[in-house]
């Protein structure tokens, strides 16, 4: 797997290329970049986490007490 810089920076320059090749303005695609890579991390991590929890046995309530009525 990339390393998250090399990630960034292709993430960013597509952005870059895609907004037509403006000036100046490369720490904004940097940093959009990298919040797109970081969201989509934790989309998936989230994903994994829903996927990977085994529904547990619900706990049998406790047996009724009776109670005499005086």
């Amino acid at each position: 797997m990339q390393d998250i810089e090399t990630s960034i920076r292709e993430r960013a320059y597509h952005l870059w290329n895609d907004a037509g090749r403006p000036d100046g303005q490369s720490d904004d695609f940097w940093l959009i970049a990298q919040h797109q890579l970081l969201e989509d991390s934790l989309s998936q991590l989230a994903a994994v986490a829903k996927v990977s929890k085994k529904p547990r046995a619900a706990k049998k309530p406790a047996a009724a007490k009776k109670i005499k009525a005086a």
